[in-house]
């Protein structure tokens, strides 16, 4: 292999690819990027065989070829180049890299004994708006369970039919999203990917992409970009019907000021009982006022009150305030819909401006 590529562009692809880089005593070539060539450009590739993420970085390809180089040495050299050309030659087992004054020899593993990554030949199931895609994601991924004694939850299920529909819950608390595709899907395409994957494809989608290409096959997913694909495994198993828990109505409902709402969470978590994360939500429609309190033997006490628009009957909800922060947050909304039905079952928040977006908080039972 021989070829000239600029400095910006490959340490570009090394940053990207370098998110798939595996760790295996027995499998040491796992830790090594796979560079070849493929119609005339040089292609990165990395693998921990659970995901797998590939880069097509522009070059001019000289000769043929391939091998695997230590990740984070052959990373850490690029970066600390100057940005001009870069010469890469392949020569028994050894990367020659030349870039004006800088000249290195980085000893790797044949191409032919990194575990090959699958492809999925089926043509696309969706295609879907970049940046659309990397906000929904943003906005149901943090949702998940973090332990994986439930896989099913330690993902992100996706529904692909009319809509692009998201969701993650870890069993306290749920984030729904639904996203417009660039055409509607005949049918229907239920699948669950797995937390790690999802982070790593907010990653990879720049500002600069366009559009995302979603491809399905029996037990794999693949996510491919301009320059760039993200290929995955799924999760076995069924989501939960997470449908029936999301309440289609409400006894009691506050529209308030999303900064408001947060900064009396805010204030109220100092007080709240290590451990518990408590705070009382007391939602009065008569006064149309929402009072948030917490307290702890140890701190104090506090008391904010917030305006809004209150209807329906007075409630009093204890939840944790972590989780109500983590949906505030992914809330751009200048005004949020606050809905409870009891102090037993979920309550709902809303952002007013975005219809296709819901966040679902099970409160603490007293």
């Amino acid at each position: 292999m021989k070829l000239i590529c600029t400095q910006e562009n490959l340490s570009r692809g090394l940053a990207i690819v370098s998110r798939g880089i595996g760790k295996s005593p027995s499998l040491p070539v796992l830790a090594n990027i796979l560079l070849t060539t493929e119609k005339g450009r040089l292609k990165l590739q990395t693998t921990d065989l659970e995901i797998g993420i590939t880069y097509f970085s522009g070059g001019k390809i000289e000769k043929e070829g391939g091998i695997t180089i230590p990740a984070q040495l052959f990373l850490g050299y690029i970066d600390n180049l100057p940005s001009a050309k870069v010469k890469l030659e392949v020569k028994d087992k050894t990367l020659h890299i030349s870039c004006e004054n800088f000249e290195a020899d980085i000893k790797g593993i044949d191409a032919e004994e990194f575990p090959l990554i699958p492809k999925i030949e089926k043509k696309s199931i969706c295609t879907v708006a970049a940046s659309d895609l990397k906000e929904a994601l943003s906005k149901v991924s943090f949702a998940t369970a973090l332990e994986e004694a439930r896989p099913e939850i330690a993902g992100v299920y996706m529904n692909i039919s009319q809509n692009l529909r998201l969701a993650a819950t870890d069993s306290f608390r749920l984030a729904e999203k639904t996203i417009k595709l660039k055409q509607p899907v005949k049918g229907s395409v239920e699948v669950i990917v797995p937390s790690r994957t999802i982070q790593e494809l907010i990653r990879i989608i720049s500002e600069e992409a366009k559009d995302v290409d979603v491809l399905v096959s029996e037990n794999q997913i693949a996510f491919r970009l301009d320059d760039s694909e993200l290929v995955s495994r799924l999760v076995d198993g069924k989501y939960p019907d997470y449908k029936q828990i999301i309440p289609k109505e409400y006894t009691c409902q506050a529209i308030l000021d999303t900064g408001d709402l947060q900064s009396s969470i805010r204030t109220a978590s100092l007080f709240s009982k290590t451990g518990v994360f408590d705070i009382k939500i007391d939602i009065r429609p008569k006064e149309d006022e929402v009072i948030i309190t917490s307290e702890s033997g140890q701190v104090g006490s506090n008391v904010a009150k917030i305006k809004g628009k209150v209807e329906g009957k007075a409630e009093k909800v204890t939840f944790n305030y972590r989780y109500l922060l983590d949906g505030l947050d992914h809330m751009t909304a200048s005004q949020v819909l606050l809905g409870v039905t009891g102090d037993a079952t979920p309550a709902c928040l809303k952002p007013q401006d975005e219809k296709d977006y819901t966040y679902v908080v099970m409160p603490i039972k007293q």
